[in-house]
């Protein structure tokens, strides 16, 4: 029950990359939707996935710190994008 509900939020991780220098990030930024969330009365946005770069830890994006996980992870995301998706979904669940 639970998958049900979070799937019906709606997350997505679009396929294609964009290159974002930023600190922390500098490479790959692969980008949450919805842009903006309001969980528990607090909005936030601009969520994506990278690779943990030379500042560790993240401000609430999905963070990957093994480079051969990360590399597998783009070459993924990179076959779904050959094969026509724009976008996979993403299962997101938040604790308090």
């Amino acid at each position: 029950m639970l998958l049900f509900e979070v799937r019906n939020l709606g997350y997505t991780v679009r396929t294609k990359p964009i290159y974002l220098p930023q600190r922390g990030i500098e490479g790959n930024f692969y980008k949450i939707d919805p842009h903006l969330v309001n969980i528990w009365g607090k909005t936030r946005g601009d969520f994506g996935i990278h690779f943990d770069a030379n500042a560790p830890g993240s401000a609430g994006c999905v963070v990957i710190r093994n480079k051969p996980a990360w590399e597998a992870f783009q070459q993924m995301m990179k076959n779904y994008e050959l094969a026509g998706l724009k976008t996979v979904p993403l299962i997101v669940e938040y604790q308090r």
